[in-house]
């Protein structure tokens, strides 16, 4: 949605496009392998469960999208 240290939480609320949204977008139409698809993301075969296909494609896209797959620590960065 956005940070609310930028933006009123009401603003963020009342603006706010899931189906718009780069990573929400593709993970409601579809969940984590809509995700995979939308970004032609490499993968395995299988995975421990949909959450564990989720997690790593979020990890591929960070760079991509570091404005929305915050924060670090979510991905076990700047833990020190």
């Amino acid at each position: 949605m956005g940070s609310m240290f930028e933006r009123p939480l009401v603003e963020l609320v009342e603006e706010y496009n899931p189906q718009a949204h780069p990573i929400v977008g593709p993970l409601l139409a579809g969940g984590p392998a809509a995700l995979v698809e939308r970004y032609d993301l490499p993968h395995e075969e299988t995975y421990v469960d949909a959450c564990h296909l989720c997690y790593e494609a979020r990890v591929m896209l960070r760079q991509r999208f570091p404005k929305w797959l915050t924060p670090d620590q979510m991905y076990g960065e700047g833990l020190d």
